[in-house]
C-alpha cells in the first residue's frame, strides 16, 4: 500500500508531461466542411437514382400501380366512407364501414375520365335512392 501511492504519482507525472507534448486541435476549416457536404451530396444523389432506377425496371409484386386504383372518398361518418375504385377499367361506388365492404353501385365509365368525385356521388346517390324508391 506504501508503494501504490509513489507509483501513481509517477504514472500521473508522465501522462501529464505527455499531454503537454501534444500540438493543439486544429479546428475545421470551410474547406473541408464544402468538401464534406459535397460528398454527402453525391452519395444521396447516387442513392435516389438508384432507387429510381429500380422503381422503374425491376417489376416487384405488390409495388407500384396495381389492379385496383382508388379514384376518390369521402367520410360519411367517425368509421363510414364512401369510396370510389376502379378495377380493371370498370368504377365502383363501395361503402366501407369497420369490419365491412359493400358495394353500393357500379358506375358507367364516361367519356370524360376525370369527372369530379363530387359528381359522380351525386349520381350514384340518385341512382340508389331512386332503386329504394322503386323497392318501397
Amino acid at each position: 500500500m506504501r508503494l501504490a501511492f509513489p507509483l501513481l504519482m509517477l504514472f500521473a507525472g508522465r501522462a501529464l508531461a505527455a499531454s503537454e507534448a501534444v500540438p493543439p486541435a486544429v479546428g475545421v476549416g470551410g474547406e473541408q466542411l464544402l468538401e464534406t457536404a459535397g460528398g454527402l451530396v453525391i452519395v444521396l444523389a447516387v442513392l435516389l437514382g438508384l432507387a429510381w432506377v429500380f422503381k422503374r425496371y425491376l417489376a416487384v409484386p405488390g409495388v407500384g400501380k396495381g389492379r385496383v386504383q382508388v379514384i376518390g372518398g369521402v367520410s360519411l361518418g367517425p368509421r363510414e366512407r364512401a369510396v370510389i375504385v376502379e378495377v380493371e377499367g370498370e368504377r365502383l361506388l363501395l361503402g366501407v364501414a369497420q369490419g365491412n365492404v359493400r358495394m353500393l353501385h357500379r358506375l358507367a365509365v364516361s367519356d370524360q375520365a376525370e369527372q369530379d368525385f363530387a359528381g359522380q356521388l351525386a349520381e350514384a346517390s340518385e341512382a340508389t335512392g331512386a332503386a329504394a324508391g322503386d323497392k318501397a
